[in-house]
């Protein structure tokens, strides 16, 4: 965020700096209240919502064309993305509880989640070097927020599908109280 402050929104150095340290505050309050929300929701449902934050603010990113002062919309921007990172954590294990995996296998499904997840930052500075490389300045700052969305909006898909999934199957266990399987598994028609 700082090189995009600097080069799109013409700040200083020192304003960039400020700014991303002002969206970090906010992040212990936006844990404890996505917890509370996806307490009484569904986490898969705050995971979506967050896939959706960043698929905007990325998009709104990558598509502006920002005005030099207007540090306002900038800081906001950057709240929201990192709140929605901070949001993302903190419903993660929440999500692994809601869609009821065993403990047997958890170490598994968070070790493939992790491998899958983290993927991204595997490739991701290589091809960000090579777009600000071949598109310097302000350009390619852009080309890279793009490229988040496009993160962002691959993240969505598992994230609805999770969020489907678990809508269903707790329909399913909701009419099938007595069964001994647990909702996950009954939707996708295997007992554990």
């Amino acid at each position: 965020f700082p090189q995009f402050a600097i080069n799109g929104y013409h700040t200083t150095a020192v304003d960039a700096a400020w700014i991303v340290t002002i969206a970090a505050w906010p992040k212990p309050v936006v844990c404890l209240a996505v917890g509370c929300i996806a307490r009484r929701s569904r986490s898969s449902g705050v995971c979506a919502v967050v896939m959706f934050i960043f698929l905007i603010v990325f998009t709104f990113m990558g598509l502006n064309a920002p005005q030099a002062g207007r540090t306002m919309e900038l800081t906001i921007l950057v709240i929201l993305a990192t709140a929605a990172q901070a949001a993302f954590g903190s419903v993660f294990f929440a999500m692994l509880q809601e869609a009821h995996i065993p403990a047997r296998i958890t170490g598994t499904v968070v070790g493939f989640v992790s491998v899958v997840g983290y993927s991204p930052d595997l490739f991701s500075p290589p091809l960000l070097g090579y777009i600000m490389d071949t598109h310097p300045g302000f350009v390619g700052n852009q080309r890279t927020m793009l490229v988040g969305a496009g993160f962002a909006l691959l993240g969505s898909i598992p994230a609805l599908w999770l969020l489907t999934l678990l809508s269903r199957s707790s329909e399913a266990h909701v009419a099938n109280a007595k069964s001994e399987t647990t909702p996950l598994f009954t939707i996708c028609g295997k007992a554990p």
